[in-house]
């Protein structure tokens, strides 16, 4: 494809520096209009034969000219094709990042939305440590003390009371 696009370029310069020249004649010979008269009368049998052959010429410059634009159009065609599917595909990244970043963020709210039901119903704060009825009456026996506090340490609550009961029993 790059070889066609050079192809392509060069023929394109070509067809601009010939037509400058044909431009620069036109112009020459309307600024010299007598001596391209006369030039012209001198050399009317090769004019003729030019003239015949420049039109066939120009047809089939013309030929190779619409040709040149179809393989160029094909190219082109072929660059925004690729182009196009590029940009697709890009697009369709960019959404489901976006959609990625969209789901992380909801569920990022849903995180905090239940930290702050979770902080702020007041379970996490510190309370004055109350102990219990029947820890108070064993306050001074050691043996009571030792079980009370091996209990506080094995888990408090339910553990402690039962330590308690059975210590009750001993």
């Amino acid at each position: 494809m790059g070889t066609v696009v050079k192809r392509l370029m060069w023929a394109r310069i070509f067809a601009l520096i010939a037509s400058c020249v044909v431009i620069a004649t036109i112009f020459g010979s309307y600024y010299y209009y007598d001596i391209a008269i006369e030039f012209v009368q001198k050399n009317e049998k090769f004019f003729k034969l030019v003239a015949l052959g420049i039109g066939p010429f120009l047809a089939v410059m013309g030929f190779i000219w619409g040709l040149v634009d179809k393989v160029e159009l094909k190219v082109l065609a072929e660059r925004l094709g690729n182009a196009q599917s590029d940009a697709k595909r890009a697009q369709e990244e960019a959404d489901q990042a976006r959609a990625e970043v969209d789901s992380k963020v909801a569920r990022i709210k849903a995180l905090e939305h239940d930290l702050k039901a979770v902080a702020g119903t007041g379970i996490w704060k510190l309370r004055k440590n109350v102990p219990f009825s029947e820890y108070r009456g064993w306050k001074y026996d050691p043996e009571g003390a030792k079980i009370v506090t091996i209990a506080l340490f094995k888990g408090g609550g339910l553990a402690s009371r039962t330590l308690l009961q059975t210590s009750r029993l001993m």
